[in-house]
This record gives structure tokens, sequence and C-alpha cells, in this order.
């Protein structure tokens, strides 16, 4: 038997299989068994092999599916129990300052906008989301059907004592998963930066000074010509002492030949003005 070719990828070397998605591992288990007279064992073994990828390739579906609800209603989930969270807020300073009859109805209000805020949490994942705020004129028939059926059962599970009213360590966990990000630690990073930079410019004005006294001294001394001495004389601090310290034109060695050069075409017109003298000598003699 011949070996497989083992050149580099490209000259004839076999690629390395792919890993096969569960549908095509499926697909191939069905054309397997499909076939006549197989082993009673092997049928038995790949059947159970097809009924645990159809097991996973519904949790692969459940996942994919939940994924998408949560993110296309993450905010709408977020803003909504924002305003339950106002509103319950506001409900307890109330109650707080109220006599014992207004205490008890706005108690039971509270019981009310905590079982929504219930809602929005335990809304079922992989369904499309029905807002508990909107009014019954904006929904469908069935939309308002499917959102006072699942609250009820909100209602009834709160009676029951399978579910407690969060905690508002629960609400700010809630409110930063779903916003995305957490705008306090964003305002004290942002707050911080800005301080270090205003400290950092504060504290570093000496050193820069002196570093721009460093670069005119070394650029004077060397002479590096006009052509540098514009771009010292582009910082307005320190154009004041370039234009009082002496001129690169004294003690700095001649502009280099790139500073010489004129305007486009005056070497063709030199060599012209030159052979034309030339001629003109010529002739003369």
């Amino acid at each position: 038997m011949v070996p497989p070719p083992t050149g580099p990828a490209g000259q004839g070397r076999r690629p390395k299989p792919k890993n096969k998605s569960v549908r095509s591992q499926i697909r191939d288990v069905q054309r397997f068994l499909a076939k006549p007279d197989l082993p009673e064992t092997v049928r038995v073994s790949q059947e159970r092999k097809l009924a645990a990828l159809k097991e996973e390739l519904g949790d692969q579906q459940h996942s994919n599916r939940e994924r998408a609800m949560q993110k296309k209603y993450r905010m709408v989930k977020f803003f909504e129990r924002r305003k339950l969270m106002r509103r319950r807020g506001q409900l307890q300073a109330a109650i707080a300052k109220s006599d014992e009859e207004r205490a008890a109805t706005l108690q039971q209000e509270l019981q009310k906008v905590e079982s929504k805020m219930l809602y929005v949490r335990r809304f079922p994942k992989t369904q499309k989301y029905i807002s508990i705020l909107k009014p019954d004129t904006e929904l469908t028939k069935g939309a308002c059907q499917q959102r006072d059926n699942f609250f009820n059962k909100i209602l009834a599970s709160v009676e029951a004592g399978e579910l407690v009213y969060e905690s508002q360590d629960e609400d700010d966990e809630f409110n930063q998963g779903n916003s995305g990000r957490s705008s306090a630690p964003a305002r004290g990073k942002r707050s911080a930066r800005e301080s270090q930079h205003i400290l950092g410019a504060a504290s570093d004005d000496d050193s820069d000074a002196e570093a721009d006294n460093a670069f005119a001294d070394s650029f004077f001394s060397a002479g590096t010509g006009p052509a540098l001495d514009s771009v010292a004389h582009s910082d307005p601090e320190s154009a004041p002492e370039a234009e009082a310290g002496p001129s690169v034109a004294d003690d700095g060695p001649p502009p280099s030949k790139a500073l010489k050069t004129g305007a486009p075409g005056e070497k063709k017109r030199r060599r012209k003005r030159s052979r034309k003298t030339a001629s003109t000598t010529q002739a003369t003699d």
C-alpha cells in the first residue's frame, strides 16, 4: 500500500478533516442505519448514537434561540425594570410617611410592582418578550392573553412560596447583566483618567521646559539650517528665545545642497545660458 504524500500544503498533502456539525453526523448515522443486513449490535449502538446526537442538536437549538431572544429584548427588559425599581422606591418612601390605612393600600400596589419585576426576570428566555408595562390597546389579543397567563403564574408562585421578591443586590446584578455595561465603574475610570491627566500635566511642566531648553541648545549648537529653524519657531514659547539667540548663518555650517536649490528649471536655464555664452565666444574667435 502506497503511503499518503507528506509534502507541504498545496503539494499533494491531504488536508485535515474538519469537525462535522451535529446535523451532518445525524445524516451519516441515518444513512448507515438504512443499510440492509446490519448486525444487531451495530444497529443498537448506532441508534443510541443517533438519539444522543438528536438530543445534542436540540440543546444547541435551544441555546441559540435563548441567545437570540436575550440579545433582542435585553434593553427592553432593562428599561422596564428600571422604571419598576423607581416606582418601588417611591412606594416604599410613601409607605414610610403614610398612616396605616393609606399604607395598606400602598403595600398592595407595592406587591403588584414587585410581581411585575419578577415577570420581567422570569419571563421564558426562548419566547418573544411581551412588555408588562404596555397597555392592552397596544398589544394583540393573543399577546394580552399570554401575558396575563404568565403573570397569574407569577402571582400563584409567590403566594405558594415558590418565588420570593428580589432584593436590591439581585436587582443591581440583573440590571448590569442586561444593560451590557455598568455606568458607575465607567464614570470612575473616566474621572480617574481625567485626574491623572491633570496631575501629569501639572507635574511635567518643569521636565517639559527643561526638555525644550535642551532641544534648543542642541539645535543651535548643531546649526542644522533654516529648515529646522522654522520648526523651532513653531513653538510659541520657544520662539522669543530663538529670535534672541544667535542666528544659524553666523556660526553654523553652510546650508545643505537641498536648501540651495532654487525654483524649478533653474539648473536647466543655467545650462542654456552657459551654452549660449560658449557659442558666442566661439563665433567671436
